[in-house]
């Protein structure tokens, strides 16, 4: 009877230690899940420059047209990355992309509750106001310090802005981290409260 006693207990306790590991797991798991994504964000970047004159996409915006206005932001379910990543076997539709929990690139597997949570670096990837201009890859000074996309803050609430013009919209959900694609493709996390404007993102 106390050897099965000490069994329990040598069971309880390895359990116990289980469940408190699994959160640490499933994070780790996410957060390598979260840079693999913003890896291939930059083979898609990288392919787009090399089929536009080596120009880089637009970060977010629009274009009024006759019929409306045509968005043309980066991580837009129609948008050139979108449609070369052929994501979802070509299921770019709205209600399907713009959806939390989503398993495609553009969602950061640790974010449940929002969706298209990265966001990018409008100062590099010019912003679309009806008639705006790509930038040119070859403007950026020191490509290996500047950020073209990050996590997004957390917002549970709200659609992520999708562009970036200040380094307080940069996200901590990766233990108080985001993980930031540089704009020469590497990738690592960052911490907000360490970062300028002037050294990170603008050009």
């Amino acid at each position: 009877m106390t050897e099965i006693l000490v069994v329990i207990a040598i069971i309880a306790v390895l359990a116990s230690i289980l469940f408190t590991m699994i959160p640490r797991i499933r994070e780790k798991s996410d957060n390598t899940k979260c840079m693999g994504n913003l890896r291939q964000m930059g083979s898609l970047i990288g392919i787009y420059m090399s089929e536009n004159n080596g120009l880089l996409p637009y970060s977010a915006g629009y274009n009024h047209t006759g019929t409306g206005a045509n968005s043309f932001g980066w991580d837009h379910h129609a948008s050139p990355l979108a449609v070369l990543a052929e994501i979802g076997e070509g299921r770019t539709r709205r209600d399907w992309f713009d959806q939390p929990g989503d398993q495609h690139i553009f969602n950061c597997p640790s974010e449940r509750s929002s969706f298209r949570t990265y966001t990018a670096n409008a100062h590099l990837m010019g912003f679309l106001p009806g008639g705006g201009r790509r930038v040119p890859y070859s403007v950026i000074n020191r490509p290996g310090a500047k950020i073209l996309i990050v996590d997004s803050r957390k917002s549970p609430t709200r659609v992520g802005k999708g562009w970036l013009r200040d380094v307080a919209e940069i996200g901590d959900r990766h233990n108080g981290l985001g993980n930031a694609l540089f704009a020469d493709f590497h990738v690592e996390s960052v911490n907000r409260s360490q970062l300028t404007v002037n050294d990170n993102l603008k050009k």
